[in-house]
Order: C-alpha cells, then sequence, then structure tokens
C-alpha cells in the first residue's frame, strides 16, 4: 500500500496534521517519535511465533493501532481491527504476522510522505 492518493495517508484534522500547523517547532519531534513507535512495532513483531499467547497477539496489534492512531487514516485504523478479529479467530499466525507487517509499513510509508511533503513544505 503505497502513501499516495491510492494508499493510507496522513489525513487533514490527525494529530500530526494539527501538530504541525499549531507546534511547527515541535512538529519534526513528534513526527520522528511517531515513525519510531512505528518502526519499533515492526522490529519487535512476534505475531509469527507460536509460542507468543493470544493476549500478547492482541497487546501488539493494540500497540501498533496507537502508534499508528496519530495519522487520523480510516484505512490503517480498519486494518488493525480486521487484525485483531482475524487474531481472534485464530488466524495462521504467519498469514497475521505478514498481514501486521504490511499495515505497519503502509502507515511507516503515510508517515514518510506526509513529513517529505507537508511537514517539509512549511516556512
Amino acid at each position: 500500500m503505497p502513501a499516495s492518493s491510492a494508499g493510507p495517508k496522513v489525513e487533514q484534522g490527525s494529530t500530526l496534521a494539527v501538530v504541525v500547523k499549531l507546534s511547527p517547532d515541535d512538529a519534526a519531534t513528534y513526527i520522528a517519535s511517531v515513525e519510531a513507535e512505528i518502526r519499533g512495532c515492526i522490529d519487535h513483531c512476534g505475531l509469527g511465533d507460536s509460542s507468543v499467547s493470544s493476549a500478547a497477539i492482541h497487546e501488539q496489534i493494540h500497540r501498533l493501532k496507537n502508534a499508528l492512531a496519530p495519522t487520523g487514516s480510516p484505512e490503517l485504523l480498519s486494518a488493525c481491527e480486521r487484525l485483531h478479529v482475524d487474531a481472534a479467530f485464530d488466524a495462521e499466525r504467519s498469514r497475521l504476522a505478514q498481514s501486521y507487517i504490511a499495515v505497519a509499513n503502509a502507515a511507516l510509508k503515510a508517515v514518510i510522505h506526509f513529513k517529505t511533503s507537508e511537514a517539509g513544505s512549511r516556512p
């Protein structure tokens, strides 16, 4: 999912967009922290590990949802809800992990695109 008009993007009115408008001096730091949190979700994905408990799986998905929430992207938030449902119905762990990583990467691309276009264009 590329972060373009066809894929998830940082929405107007999202926390990221509001921070850029209201506190431009703090925007780069905040965007970097959101980016780092999403990268942390990717780096510590344990959904494919059969020894990880169901509760831990839901905690990881919830962490990802919290990490990408500042984007305000309904697509990304819905994808996290689908991950929760899939996990609740014991989806195959490797498929669940692939979906999780795909959602996280789409969120990361959206944040990076936002950082280089919207936030980067401010005076």
